[in-house]
Formats: C-alpha cells, sequence, structure tokens
C-alpha cells in the first residue's frame, strides 16, 4: 500500500483542480444543441482568454481521465504474478502516452470552430417559447 497513496493523492490533486476549475475559475456555461462554451468564472473576470481556459479545462479532465486509469493500472499490478507485471520505466511511458492522446482526442473537438453565420442561422430555426403569466394565462383560459 505504500505504492497505492502516490497514485491516490495524484488522483486527489486532479479532482480537486478539476472542481475548482468547474465551480470557480472558469465555470463553463453550454449552448446546446451545439458545442459553444461561455466560461463566466473568475478567469473570464480577470481578462483570460476563453481559448486558454478551454484549454486548461482539457488539460485537467485529461489529467483526470490519466489518475483513474493509473489506479487501476496499479492495482493490476499489485494482484497479478511477478512474470506478467510492466516494468515501471514501461509504465511510465504507457501513462505519458495515455495523458498525450487523451488531451489531443479532447482538444481536436475545440479545433473546429463553426462559421457565426452558420451557427446564427442554426438557431434562427428553433422557436422562441413565449412565457405567459398568471393574468394572462387566466384571462386567457375565460375566453373559452
Amino acid at each position: 500500500m505504500k505504492e497505492m497513496k502516490w497514485y491516490l493523492l495524484n488522483l486527489s490533486l486532479w479532482t480537486r483542480s478539476m472542481d475548482l476549475m468547474y465551480s470557480l475559475l472558469v465555470v463553463p456555461y453550454f449552448f446546446i444543441p451545439t458545442l459553444v462554451v461561455l466560461p463566466v468564472g473568475v478567469f473570464s473576470l480577470i481578462g483570460v482568454r476563453t481559448e486558454i481556459q478551454l484549454v486548461m479545462l482539457v488539460l485537467i479532465i485529461s489529467g483526470l481521465g490519466s489518475a483513474v486509469v493509473m489506479i487501476f493500472e496499479n492495482r493490476f499490478n499489485a494482484i497479478s504474478p511477478p512474470h506478467f507485471r510492466f516494468k515501471i520505466h514501461r509504465r511510465r511511458a504507457y501513462h505519458s502516452i495515455m495523458f498525450v492522446v487523451s488531451f489531443c482526442l479532447l482538444i481536436s473537438s475545440f479545433l473546429k470552430l463553426e462559421d457565426q453565420k452558420t451557427a446564427k442561422q442554426y438557431y434562427s430555426e428553433y422557436f422562441c417559447v413565449r412565457f405567459l403569466n398568471s393574468s394572462q394565462l387566466h384571462s386567457h383560459l375565460n375566453q373559452f
């Protein structure tokens, strides 16, 4: 268990950094059905560019995913027979490659930016819901 505490500490640090980014520093506000994100956190208030904030989020998500894989891989090495275990240099290379691949896969969705005219046209197809207050609803129902 001596070795496991470092993996748990790694997972804890990535989890806490993601919690801070999502709840305080970036606070991404999503516009669905397209991939539109507006950061409204502390970083936006101090003037950090949106692209930098999104790259930071992707880095933290990649790190968290890699930390979870490290936990499972460490448990696998602990219970597997000695001739079937990964050597430490191969484990480090594996986890480094895993982090880079997960970062590249996540960042690729942010590299393709939509044309603004096309996006506005796409949103204009959706109708806007009209909200009625109780007096308008009451007068409308009395007509029947």
